[in-house]
């Protein structure tokens, strides 16, 4: 095989330069790192039967390329918002997370084509984005209207990008506002109501304190397995910090690319681990969100007392703390589904009479407060009982867990342990202090 001079080698990260037998050509290829307006990789690439003359044409489009950035597409004449918008989903799987992705493709699928799918990009107005806002708003709540018209808007400046004439007007076009929040915290004895309930209807309760207790996602605390809790060795008998909790992986439904050769979208730098069918390990969001969380001794309790419970073996292979255990034979020790979960926790709400907002007739079910909403109630308990606040925050995980961080505040460590333990009902308080 030919080899090229010594002086026509790229550096590491500046392509390739070869001699092609087959097509009797040096050819020199190098990936930019950016996308083209059908959603594949842009290369650099120059070719030639004379090796001097293939190099300098190769090293002349790179440099073009560094200095003045990619050509702008050759646009397609009489571009629809349907068709834009199937190659922007194209160029946006590989950009984006499985879980932003697919509120992506809802937005379009189920509200952008529908609506306005047939109208011609540069022929856009204000009363396009007007229109689609109204048709989201007819059936789903403001905030999703908002949504899916910012959707619309970074799908337009994609557009845009890519050489397309997009109409200023319909940028300017008045939105949907977002619904204003009425978030509040439970009250305490709202939050003792339910938990009660919860320790009287589910053997894995403690899955709601910690969700409440730490703020953590729903798929944090689902994707916990029983390898990531740690104990500390030789804990004195008073320890209110006794280990400490691995959230470095979350349990996620990933959107299948071809369900039939089961390929997934799953974006170019993301680590994902398979479980089984559509559920995969997928770290969180940002490398913030990778925490150890300090494991209080009334949590170790419950965790202890679950763990004689939960499934082993074959029945939880994956060795989740809070795998499946109700529902179709087939499905147990899988993971457990955070829609299922949230309905259980508004369930267990409606069955202790607790409201955020009361019924008002027969068909209205009535609103529920959140999990971070029971959370407010802990945290604003613990201010109340004058606890400091590094002491609150070393407890719920708001800090990351640093060794003897609350080293010295034993008592009052103690004192707050104490508080967030008279949360749980009174039977699993007595196993507690025994």
């Amino acid at each position: 095989m030919r080899e090229p001079k010594k002086s026509h080698r790229p550096r590491y990260g500046e392509g390739s330069f070869k001699w092609n037998e087959k097509r009797g050509l040096w050819v020199g290829r190098w990936d930019t790192g950016t996308y083209n307006a059908n959603g594949k990789r842009h290369f650099i690439t120059a070719s030639g039967r004379d090796e001097d003359k293939a190099w300098q044409s190769f090293v002349a489009k790179k440099k073009d390329f560094l200095v003045n950035g990619p050509k702008l597409p050759t646009v397609k004449a009489g571009q629809t918002v349907e068709g834009w918008c199937k190659v922007w989903l194209e160029i946006q799987e590989k950009r984006v997370r499985s879980g932003p992705f697919k509120n992506d493709r809802s937005h379009v699928q189920k509200w952008i084509i529908p609506t306005i799918g047939k109208a011609r990009l540069e022929e856009l107005t204000a009363a396009h984005m007007r229109k689609l806002g109204a048709a989201v708003r007819a059936k789903r709540s403001p905030t999703t209207a908002a949504n899916v018209q910012r959707t619309f808007s970074k799908i337009l400046t994609a557009a845009k990008a890519d050489g397309y004439k997009i109409p200023d007007a319909v940028y300017a076009a008045e939105r949907v506002p977002n619904a204003k929040s009425e978030r509040a915290a439970m009250s305490k004895d709202e939050v003792q109501k339910v938990f009660d309930l919860a320790y009287a209807t589910y053997d894995d309760a403690v899955r709601f304190f910690m969700s409440v207790l730490y703020g953590s996602r729903k798929s944090e605390v689902l994707g916990l397995t029983w390898d990531r809790i740690t104990i500390y060795d030789n804990v004195p008998a008073d320890a209110q910090i006794v280990g400490e909790i691995d959230l470095s992986w979350q349990v996620q439904a990933l959107a299948y690319k071809d369900k039939a050769r089961k390929i997934f979208h799953i974006k170019d730098d993301e680590e994902v681990i398979h479980i089984v069918d559509a559920w995969h390990f997928t770290r969180p969001k940002t490398a913030a969100g990778v925490r150890k969380l300090p494991l209080i001794a009334p949590i170790a309790a419950e965790l202890d007392a679950w763990r004689d419970e939960c499934p082993t073996g074959k029945l939880n292979p994956w060795n989740l703390v809070f795998p499946r255990v109700r529902g179709k034979a087939e499905y147990l020790g899988y993971p457990r589904n955070k829609k299922i979960d949230l309905a259980e926790w508004k369930q267990l709400q409606a069955d202790a009479g607790v409201y955020k907002v009361p019924p008002s007739g027969e068909d209205d079910p009535g609103e529920f407060y959140v999990l971070h909403e029971a959370r407010h109630s802990m945290i604003s308990m613990l201010a109340d009982a004058k606890v400091p606040k590094h002491i609150i925050e070393a407890l719920v995980g708001q800090v990351e867990l640093v060794d003897d961080y609350v080293h010295g505040n034993d008592q009052l460590a103690g004192e707050a342990v104490g508080l967030l333990a008279g949360m749980l009902p009174s039977v699993r308080r007595k196993a507690i202090s025994a």
